[in-house]
């Protein structure tokens, strides 16, 4: 095979990952809400940061909202058919001209600032704490050398043990050691994404269709313990004393979130999401009942 030959078949290796990028990208892409996020944030990224990391972009003048419409109205970046027609019949050069089109010219300067200005200081910070941190550690294990220090579950194996229950971390607050589909439905708020409950979900659970997952009238969805986590853990299988899976790991309680250094065991909780739930949507909400039939279900 010829150097032309093997430029040539490297080209289409490129344009082929550029056409599974642009998919991926715009599969879950909203023009409106693109637009209306830059418009709230680069105004608070003027108004907060200091003009040493300002970028040096004609047209702006501090006029936000021309500037941006006149980026969307303009670039190919924001509609799925102009990329992938580029990238259908580009050549080389047709990709290197992309280099002079408004969106992309205005994040490569904002990307520069931060190559060149901002990320090598946090780097050396990020180095100098993950040092510190060792000689934490160190010390710890000196000082304490009667106690079992738990590693951290990036890239290790790690158990911990623990048991389901509640909290009451301050004077009049107590919080139950389970939650319920009760209050997703409570939180249902249609203008904040997180908290926008779909109709499907909505729907059965006014008709109560909950099916073997439910518990007194509801369907439990996380629950707490005292199992100490930390980072890494999250997505880790919660078994039972019988090594029955019975929930992920996702999270932990804002007022044991200091447990990266020590772990209190009144405030320490970890929190999971309840394989009930994760059970109820696969069936009642998705209807994937095949992946049920597939799953050997303790009851």
């Amino acid at each position: 095979m010829s150097a032309d030959e093997v430029a040539n078949e490297s080209w289409e290796t490129e344009l082929e990952i550029l056409n599974k990028e642009t998919e991926s990208f715009f599969k879950d892409y909203e023009i409106d809400i693109d637009h209306e996020v830059f418009n709230e944030l680069l105004p608070l990224y003027y108004s907060n940061v200091d003009n040493k990391y300002y970028p040096e972009i004609e047209g702006l003048e501090k006029n936000f909202s021309e500037f941006i419409d006149a980026i969307f109205s303009s670039t190919v970046f924001t509609s799925k058919d102009k990329v992938m027609d580029l990238i259908s019949d580009a050549s080389k050069e047709d990709i290197q001209n992309l280099a002079n089109d408004p969106a992309y010219s205005f994040f490569k300067k904002f990307n520069d600032i931060y190559e060149n200005e901002i990320y090598p200081v946090y780097d050396s910070l990020n180095q100098r704490t993950t040092e510190l941190y060792r000689s934490y550690m160190k010390g710890l294990m000196e000082m304490q050398n009667d106690k079992v220090l738990f590693p951290d579950a990036n890239f290790t194996m790690r158990v911990s043990y623990g048991e389901i229950k509640g909290s009451d971390p301050r004077d009049g607050i107590v919080y139950k050691y389970f939650t319920t589909i009760d209050g997703v439905i409570e939180k249902d708020n249609p203008k904040i994404y997180d908290y926008d409950v779909p109709d499907r979900l909505k729907e059965i659970y006014l008709a109560k269709d909950f099916g073997p997952y439910e518990v007194n009238g509801t369907v439990p969805v996380c629950f707490i313990a005292t199992n100490h986590t930390t980072g890494g853990n999250s997505g880790s299988q919660v078994l039972d004393a019988e090594g029955n899976l019975i929930g992920l790991n996702f999270d932990r309680m804002w007022e044991g979130i200091m447990s990266d250094m020590i772990f209190d065991p009144d405030h320490s909780r970890n929190i999971t999401l309840d394989i009930r739930y994760v059970l109820f949507v696969i069936d009642k909400f998705a209807g994937a009942h095949h992946l049920i039939d597939e799953m050997k279900i303790i009851k």
